[in-house]
This record gives C-alpha cells, structure tokens and sequence, in this order.
C-alpha cells in the first residue's frame, strides 16, 4: 500500500494452459476475496492483471477476454470501488476510462515494441490539494541517428499529446482541498449555547451560523459541473410545488461525491460542536438517512429513519417508526439529517403531528442539510414557527419553536406561488407551457400540509 493506494495483483490466466485462452476471472470467488480484503471509504484500489480488458488496434472494444465473463466481473470491479486497472497483453500506448465506466485503465507499452515504438509508463502519486492523482508519464525509446546516440536509441519522456491514445493523468480521489492563508474560527462551548432554541424572540444576528468556503464552493462546483440544478415544474404533492430542483440522486451516486457528502455532514457537526450531548439521530428520506451513515458512526449515535412528511402516509408502518419510546424524556437533544429544506414546513409537521408523542419531552431540535433553498438569510431560527416570514402561508401550520438549522450551501429554489388554486391560476401548469414532472399519483394523492 502506498499513500492509501492498494495496488493488487491479480492472476487473469485462470484458464490458460497449454494453449493460449481469454482473460478470466471467476466471478463468485474473487467478489469473496475483495470482501475479506475489507477495503474501506480511506482506501483506493488498484489492479494489475495480464489480459487487455479493453481493445485499441483490435476490431473489439472487449480486448481479450472472455466475453460473458467480462460482462460479469466489471460489475465486481465497480462494485469494490476500483479506481484504476493497469494491464500488458496488447502492448500499446493507450489510457483512459473503461467504456461506459468511471474506472481508469492503462496499458504497460512495450519495452521491446517497433510498432509502436518501446516504451514503458512510471504513474508519479501526486498529493496535492488533499487529493490523489497519478500522474501518466509515458517514457519512449527514440532514435534521432545523433552522433553520441547509443546503437538503439535514448529514452525520453513523451508528451500526452503526442500519443492521442494516452491521457495526461488518473484522478484516483479527488478531496476537500485545505484552507490557504485563511483561520475558520470554532465557535466556543459558550456561544453555542446562546444558539438554544428556547427563546422564541432572540435577534437572529446573534446565532451561530456554519460556515466552510472550501466545503461550500466545492458542493456548488459538484451541482454545477454535473448540472443538477434544473428548471422546471416539479411536483411532489399537492402541497410541495416547484419551479427548480435540485437532482440529489445524481449527486449521491458517484462513490467520491457520497464520500465527500457524508465529511461535510460531518464537518458541520464537529465545528459547531452539535454532538454534544445529542441523544438521537435521525436520517430524514432516503437521501438523508444515506448522508447521515458516516456521522452515526463516527460520532457512536443511535439511529434511525424516517420518510418526508409528505409522503408519510405513502410509506409503510414499519418505515413511520423511530422504535425508540421517549416517555420518560430521555431524548432531549435530537439531530435531523436531510438533503434540502425549503421553508421547514414538513419538519414542523414530523415534529408536531407524525412523531408528537416523541418529540413532546425534546428539548432542542438540530436540523442539518445539505441545501437551503428557501429565501431568507441562513440562521439557526429561520425554521421556528415565530421566525416564520410574514409571506409565509401560516395556513395549517404547527408551533414549533425548538429548531437549530445548519445548511452547508444555500441555492435559491423559486416555490410555484400559486397555492392550492395553482390547477386554475399556474399558466405553467394550465396552458402546458413547460413539461410538468409530477411525483405522485394525482387519483390518489392525500393533502398532508
């Protein structure tokens, strides 16, 4: 291992004998091989093998190997997070990403090669910016006939740009970069107690509010780049209209992303000290309760989840269930963890009607998400029923007064303005100017403001 790199070597000769045969791994076993290696989120995995999983000169992308074993055991690789496979076999100079895959592959050349030239690769690990790159120096045999030139030419180092099969560098893991010639201040024990949310009628100047540029630009960069930021009519019930939406199913489902997702969760928890004395943690939808994973962990936290408020009575029993009783008040201080929140109204409602008889002995309610996406100044008290705008439709509401809210990012989402009368008024919706993307079942959708 090397800089949180396990390179492996792997025998793809599993069915060559006398004769020559496709490259081969058996499926089953070598799953159960990478299990008991126990690569963890820390770790980044490397393959050396013989056989070309992917062709260059060849009139086949598959290179040599087994055609129905290749179709299985690229799933494994992917599964087992492999970041890079370096391979012989086909001797040319080529690197890239495995078609249809995030995982870099890269052939040895071939000292000995005349078409194409010798050559061989050193990978130099960069670490800078708190990430890990190879960096593909492509070393080549050349001969110049210079008159001090040895009988068969000098090595030299050849530009990615020479060889248009090759790229310039592997990006293995790509991490939070450190701060530069900047200090963020950790608020004291002290000042987060004045962030209690007790006291209805504290000057919201006054609350702590997190804040990590490097984590923050990086977050906006990642919707940015992958454009997950969509415009749009978007539906999630009769009572949670849209304009814009944030994809975070996108944003989760490349392992470098999640990771980065789960140490921000994390972040925010450590530098406003918030796992003091927190009794329960709860992982609000689906996306919430996978962003939260790492921050139970790490932080020894009982666990639980629960589905948006919207949706409550569309889940099953055993999904409504936090399967802790808090009858004798032993859960004062509870954590909330969810990917976006608009104007808290859904949390005011989980707190105040689905789980009441649960959150009637809690003190103190920590909300952290991902996004904000409503449209005042991030506070610890935007989220409390006393806060609440003078816009705000207060129609079926609940007092709730105990909410401390962190956001790591805040991306204005325009809410469709139009009420429970937007079939009539939205022209949007009415006039099918824009496609409408509706996420329930209007037959047999039940209004849960």
């Amino acid at each position: 291992m090397i800089n949180d790199i396990i390179l492996l070597g792997i025998n793809t000769n599993y069915h060559v004998g006398q004769n020559s045969a496709q490259g081969y791994l058996p499926v089953e076993d070598f799953d159960k091989e990478l299990l008991e290696l126990n690569v963890n989120d820390d770790k980044h995995l490397i393959l050396a093998f013989h056989h070309n999983i992917s062709g260059t000169y060849e009139d086949k992308i598959s290179g040599q190997w087994d055609l129905t074993n290749r179709k299985d055991i690229i799933p494994i690789f992917e599964k087992h997070k492999v970041k890079c496979i370096f391979h012989g076999n086909e001797h040319t100079p080529k690197s890239g990403k495995l078609v249809s895959s995030e995982i870099y592959v890269s052939d040895s050349g071939a000292l000995a090669g005349i078409t194409p030239s010798g050559s061989f690769k050193i990978y130099e690990i960069n670490l800078e910016r708190n990430s890990i790159e190879l960096k593909n120096n492509i070393f080549q045999l050349r001969k110049t006939n210079a008159i001090d030139e040895s009988n068969f030419g000098e090595w030299g180092t050849v530009l990615q740009s020479e060889v248009r099969t090759e790229i310039e560098s592997f990006n293995i893991f790509i991490g939070m970069p450190e701060l530069i010639d900047e200090t963020l201040e950790i608020p004291s024990q002290k000042s987060i107690k004045e962030v209690q949310p007790k006291s209805k009628n504290r000057d919201s100047k006054s609350c702590v509010i997190y804040e990590n540029k490097v984590i923050q630009t990086k977050l906006y960069q990642i919707v940015k780049e992958k454009k997950l930021f969509h415009s749009g009519h978007f539906h999630w019930s009769e009572s949670s209209r849209a304009h814009n939406w944030i994809d975070i199913a996108k944003l989760l489902e490349n392992h470098d992303d999640l990771y980065f997702v789960k140490k921000s969760i994390v972040d925010v928890i450590e530098s406003q000290s918030l796992n003091d004395d927190c009794d329960l943690m709860i992982g609000l939808g689906a996306e919430g309760n996978i962003i939260s994973s790492k921050a139970s962990i790490q932080f020894e936290m009982p666990h639980v989840s629960l589905p948006y408020s919207y949706r409550y009575d569309e889940s099953h029993e055993y999904e409504r269930q936090i399967n802790y009783a808090n009858s004798r008040g032993n859960f004062k201080t509870v954590m909330i963890i969810s990917d976006v929140i608009n104007d808290g109204r859904t949390l005011r409602k989980l707190i105040g009607f689905h789980e009441k008889e649960f959150f009637e002995k809690v003190e103190r309610v920590i909300v952290i998400s991902l996004f904000y996406t409503g449209q005042e100044s991030i506070n610890t008290n935007i989220l409390n029923y006393d806060n609440l705008s003078e816009k705000h439709n207060i129609e079926d509401e609940y007092r709730i007064n105990c909410i401390e809210f962190y956001a790591i990012k805040q991306l204005r989402v325009e809410k469709c303005p139009y009420g429970s009368h937007y079939k009539e008024e939205c022209f949007i919706y009415k006039d099918d100017l824009n496609c409408v993307h509706l996420f329930f079942n209007e037959d047999t959708e039940v209004d849960v403001t």
